[in-house]
């Protein structure tokens, strides 16, 4: 996969959705939790992999929410904001300074013009856009993604298998024997498609 980005030429700035929305709350997530064009060893692309294994994590958690401890999630702001999810976003749409001051600056160089890495950080914040507004990828891993930690801390339970690290990140997966699929719902009369 190759990624390119150009900075914006348009004059227009980034601006981010509310942050009392889902789209708000996953693209802070995104931009503070990938490493920026600032890190050692950056590309764009792996930011780019990054996004999308991050955004995989929430839609899978988001589609079994109790085996994540997260039971009662129905969106990706209660997936975001529920206990233990992501570290300091357990409070959204209050969060940790440091996640503030991390997605502030970046906006900040990517709406600057004349900053000599504004065009590396326009494409970062683009990317997030990209990964924000497309469908989420198929799962790369040999099971279910389904969480991330900082490279170097431990994995985030005893189930989980390190699928691979990139940015900083080291992503895990569960087998697919530990996620049970949820099973069809039965067809009744009442809703059966062939009702009369």
């Amino acid at each position: 996969m190759t990624i390119e980005r150009q900075a914006r030429n348009d004059g227009k700035k980034f601006v981010l959705p509310p942050k009392d929305n889902g789209n708000g709350a996953k693209i802070r997530v995104l931009i503070a939790e990938c490493a920026g064009p600032s890190e050692k060893g950056y590309t764009l692309e792996e930011a780019a992999e990054c996004m999308q294994l991050i955004d995989k994590v929430i839609w899978n958690r988001l589609r079994n929410p109790a085996l994540y401890k997260a039971k009662g999630a129905k969106t990706v702001a209660d997936i975001i904001k529920a206990p233990g999810q992501i570290k300091g976003f357990e409070e959204y749409p209050e969060y940790k300074a440091a996640k503030i001051k991390n997605i502030q600056d970046k906006l900040n160089i990517a709406n600057d013009a004349k900053n000599k890495k504004n065009a590396d950080f326009a494409a970062f914040i683009s990317t997030a856009f990209d990964v924000l507004n497309g469908p989420p990828i198929p799962d790369p891993s040999p099971g279910t993604l389904a969480g991330w930690k900082t490279e170097g801390h431990a994995p985030p339970g005893p189930n989980f298998k390190l699928y691979k690290t990139i940015m900083g990140n080291s992503f895990y997966y569960v087998p697919k024997s530990f996620v049970k699929p949820k099973p069809e719902p039965k067809l009744s009369w009442e809703t059966s498609p062939n009702r009369i």
